[in-house]
């Protein structure tokens, strides 16, 4: 959609361009000119004007990212908090683990968290993993992840207000050095996130 969009103002510019080049040059070049420009310069500078951000959701994590694994270190250190939300029942609890997707690849999911039981939190996957699931691992609705895999975890109130979820800074880090900037309206919904400071992703 992009692409066909910057094609149809490349041809909409040729005429003003033309016009412009027929008033200073004459005919003959000031079609060249136009050419030139409908043809080459225009689609060279509109991409840059026009800049494609992807969504948020769908960008990757480097695994040894250092940034990354410090927001893992930072959740984990709180690993209480979850385990005081999970006892008083009062909010939505999510938690982020590693899932074996197929034979060759892993993928980082979120699950609703049920209970923690001898040292294991009883989840049910809410997000599809990246690649396909393994069945064969994967066969029960409700898994047991232990403690120690817990990547992140999440308390979310009626309000929408939102304890944890650290890692969504490495998601952000991660896009900034791949697109350049975070658009502002993927970063709107951070403002629920209380443990998380404007100044850590702005």
């Amino acid at each position: 959609m992009r692409l066909l969009g910057i094609s149809l103002i490349s041809f909409v510019l040729f005429f003003p361009a033309y016009w412009v080049g027929h008033y200073f040059f004459g005919e003959n070049i000031g079609a060249a000119l136009a050419c030139i420009c409908a043809f080459v310069v225009f689609p060279f500078l509109l991409p840059k004007v026009w800049k494609y951000y992807p969504s948020i959701d769908v960008v990757a994590i480097d695994p040894d990212d250092e940034f990354n694994k410090d927001c893992i270190k930072r959740a984990c250190a709180e690993l209480d908090r979850l385990e005081e939300g999970l006892r008083q029942g009062e909010k939505e609890v999510f938690v982020k683990y590693t899932i074996q997707a197929d034979s060759e690849s892993a993928d980082h999911v979120w699950g609703v968290a049920h209970s923690i039981i001898d040292g294991a939190v009883s989840v049910s996957l809410v997000n599809d993993p990246m690649y396909g699931l393994d069945e064969s691992k994967h066969s029960n609705p409700r898994e047991k992840i232990p403690l120690s895999d817990i990547q992140d975890w999440m308390l979310i109130d009626k309000d929408g207000s939102c304890e944890g979820g650290y890692t969504h800074l490495a998601i952000v880090n991660a896009y900034k050095k791949q697109h350049g900037k975070v658009p502002k309206k993927y970063l709107k919904d951070l403002s629920n996130f209380v443990d998380i400071q404007e100044s850590e992703y702005a």
